[in-house]
């Protein structure tokens, strides 16, 4: 984790890490489908120059909610999982 992020409340640093790993999962679900980004870009409706800065991972602009639907359009399920933390620790955390 970064020292950035923990000055954020534990749903901040979840999105973060939703949306850092969201461009592997994308990259992973393109290739296992054998498309080119032009063909992944017209499945998510975006241009191609744009889908190489998301899998680049830059996706500035782009909303949590986009995110989970471009993954959703790549056959990729999403759950978000919220608990309370155990009594055995003493802070609550974002997993991998």
């Amino acid at each position: 984790m970064l020292n950035l992020e923990r000055k954020f409340p534990p749903f901040i640093r979840s999105i973060i890490h939703l949306r850092r790993f969201s461009f592997h999962i994308k990259r992973k679900a393109i290739k296992n489908k054998k498309l080119t980004q032009i063909q992944a870009a017209e499945i998510l409706n975006i241009s191609q120059p744009k889908l190489s800065e998301l899998l680049g991972g830059r996706f500035r602009g782009y909303s949590v909610e986009r995110l989970i639907h471009f993954l959703n359009e790549l056959g990729q399920d999403v759950d978000i999982v919220v608990r309370a933390k155990p009594r055995s620790r003493s802070k609550a955390c974002v997993s991998d």
